[in-house]
């Protein structure tokens, strides 16, 4: 089962929230899930998430679940300024997330995480 992040993020005083836009995406499937965390388990946190200025989680969500999870170290990154985050976690986020996998299949290359 994904942990809920509104109880997770309580952990972490790196973040004094979730961003709306970070909530708008769609959460990923549970096996997707699974696959995260055993990655991040054998590889570590790979790419840092993402703050706000105002200390929000702006992207990183899956991956801050999946560290919670396995009691992984965090890496936040907040020297990105990002003027319009919806906009942002819009064409970042959901192309990444839900692109990612039919892309990889389709050039070939082995299964994502």
């Amino acid at each position: 089962m994904i942990p809920s992040i509104t109880e997770v993020i309580k952990h972490y005083p790196e973040f004094t929230g979730v961003h709306e836009a970070c909530l708008a995406v769609p959460m990923v499937s549970e096996e997707d899930f699974g696959a995260i965390v055993a990655d991040i388990q054998q590889n570590g946190l790979r790419e840092p998430l993402l703050r706000s200025t105002d200390r929000k989680l702006l992207d990183g969500r899956t991956r801050l679940l999946a560290c919670y999870e396995c009691q992984q170290d965090i890496r936040v990154k907040d020297d990105l300024i990002v003027s319009y985050p919806n906009q942002w976690i819009c064409h970042f986020s959901c192309i990444k997330v839900h692109c990612v996998r039919d892309l990889i299949s389709k050039i070939g290359l082995v299964q994502p995480y």
